[in-house]
């Protein structure tokens, strides 16, 4: 018994070294929770590395309109509820004759910001009205069907300010219904690295045949876009991917993984209700050759032909909305100039490049029939019904 007696009091001893140990642990925690909780930041570093983001640029989301009624007010509440605290909402109503500008003025939030421009201007210079307007740092174009992730001003601030040679940001998408349902998405090309080089984007155009910068994703460093100037008004379609070209002689251009937008795909959308798309494709490819020669850049013969495939294959597509136009002649001479059978066979047997083949000779047979305007009229409903 005399033996037992001193065993509680050592364990006893153990325990009352062991609670103070406890105690001392528990008080950083509790104060890093209190201090994370200040700041409004997550409890993890993550969370906290991104809070100066929040207060440090002031970032302007511009969206230019005309007669955006139908989306314009799901577009305008998804920015006003970003994560972001230091930016505003400014929307550029180029002439509307609907009620885009009612619905503006329906919010009630400071950080809304109301222009209206009572001249209709093209869209290339109602989209460079955003810099004139924009108060911010960092100037975001912003589509008026389309919505946004609540990360998707803090994400592209941060990424500006945690990279300094970059001028401008983009993002993935996805891509959604006339409803707002999800129907795909839009990723980095795993060929496309994160920071993009004026010759690299270059190099992936020529060897895939498209754009690959998700366009309502923009978000631009406003000093850099001041001395990039003017969207190109001469262009009617591919002022966007002009513009980002010119301003890789400033910078590099970022591609963040996150889907930050949701794109609507619906039968007015831009890209597909445009009241002239004779050329769109003509004007990609010329502005894809002034940058490979601005680059110095010389294809191998194997590249070449891809890219003169991709070529045809554009001048098809124009070729039908030629048609589409009742513009016949060209649209023949067109068809005829383009089509190549040996254009089936690269890749062969590429599904793309069998279906280009096989459609190219379609659409001329069609109309040396006379039938080139139905089979146009056809496409194009096919193309509207599809984004419905």
């Amino acid at each position: 018994m005399a033996r037992r007696k001193p065993a509680p009091a050592k364990q006893k001893a153990k325990r009352v070294r062991k609670k103070p140990e406890k105690a001392k642990r528990a008080a950083p925690r509790k104060k890093e929770n209190t201090a994370s909780t200040e700041k409004g930041g997550a409890a993890s570093n993550r969370g906290e590395e991104a809070h100066p983001h929040r207060q440090k640029t002031f970032v302007s989301a511009c969206i230019p309109a005309y007669n955006g009624e139908k989306y314009v007010g799901e577009t305008i509440r998804s920015l006003l509820a970003q994560d972001y605290d230091n930016y505003e909402v400014v929307l550029i109503d180029n002439a509307s004759t609907d009620s885009t500008g009612k619905i503006a003025k329906s919010f009630k939030d400071s950080r809304l910001r109301y222009v209206r421009y009572n001249t209709l201007a093209p869209h290339q210079e109602n989209w460079g009205r955003s810099f004139e307007a924009a108060k911010g740092e960092c100037v975001c174009i912003c589509h008026a069907d389309d919505t946004y992730e609540k990360d998707y001003v803090s994400k592209c601030a941060a990424y500006l300010d945690a990279h300094p040679s970059s001028v401008a940001v983009f993002s993935a998408a996805t891509t959604i219904s006339p409803k707002g349902g999800r129907i795909g998405k839009i990723l980095r090309p795993a060929s496309l690295p994160k920071v993009i080089s004026h010759d690299e984007l270059a190099l992936f155009c020529a060897h895939e045949g498209y754009f690959p910068l998700v366009c309502p994703s923009f978000c631009v460093r406003a000093d850099a876009a001041k001395k990039c100037g003017n969207f190109n008004g001469k262009l009617k379609f591919a002022f966007d991917m002009d513009y980002y070209f010119r301003l890789l002689e400033y910078g590099r251009l970022g591609f963040l993984e996150e889907r930050l937008v949701n794109y609507r795909q619906h039968p007015a959308q831009g890209s597909v209700n445009l009241n002239d798309t004779t050329d769109t494709q003509a004007e990609f490819f010329s502005i894809l050759e002034r940058e490979l020669a601005k680059g110095g850049i010389k294809l191998t013969p194997p590249e070449r032909r891809k890219l003169d495939s991709y070529r045809r294959w554009g001048r098809t597509i124009d070729a039908v909305s030629c048609a589409r136009f009742g513009k016949m002649k060209e649209a023949f001479r067109a068809s005829r100039d383009s089509f190549s059978i040996l254009d089936a066979l690269i890749g062969f047997p590429s599904p793309r490049f069998l279906f280009r083949g096989a459609f190219s000779f379609a659409f001329l047979i069609s109309l040396c029939l006379r039938l080139g305007k139905p089979f146009a009229d056809a496409v194009f409903y096919y193309k509207r019904m599809k984004r419905a």
